[in-house]
């Protein structure tokens, strides 16, 4: 059940949580429509074993997702660089940024790490 519930998650968010994070009836609904048996207990454990890295990874390879890495941060300042030409507002820039990252298929960062990334570009193209 946590490889169904990371996956379905990360569609929708673009990013991994900790499964003790998603809401219980989003578990349960999951759980319902693949008719399947969950004990919320269990995605607990999910959560802390060796397991939860290698689904993440089987995850990445079967959306054909980019881990955030160099390359995202890459593509993150080409992005907003370009856009704070016209552009000067952060949750515009921000907006720019995500909308590249889904574009390339590039899972998106911790949002502290997006907004720091942004208002640094924005304050050099000032």
């Amino acid at each position: 059940m946590g490889l169904l519930v990371s996956l379905k998650v990360f569609q929708r968010l673009g990013y991994f949580v900790s499964l003790d994070t998603v809401p219980d009836a989003i578990v349960r609904h999951i759980a319902r429509v693949t008719r399947s048996h969950v004990r919320l207990a269990t995605l607990a454990d999910y959560d802390r074993s060796g397991t939860r890295a290698r689904h993440r990874a089987a995850i990445r390879r079967y959306l054909d997702i980019r881990a955030w890495g160099a390359a995202g941060r890459h593509v993150v300042v080409q992005t907003v660089a370009l856009a704070a030409q016209t552009k000067n507002d952060l949750a515009d820039l921000i907006n720019v940024a995500l909308e590249e990252l889904v574009r390339q298929w590039i899972e998106f960062p911790a949002f502290s790490t997006l907004l720091n990334t942004t208002r640094r570009v924005r304050t050099i193209m000032g």
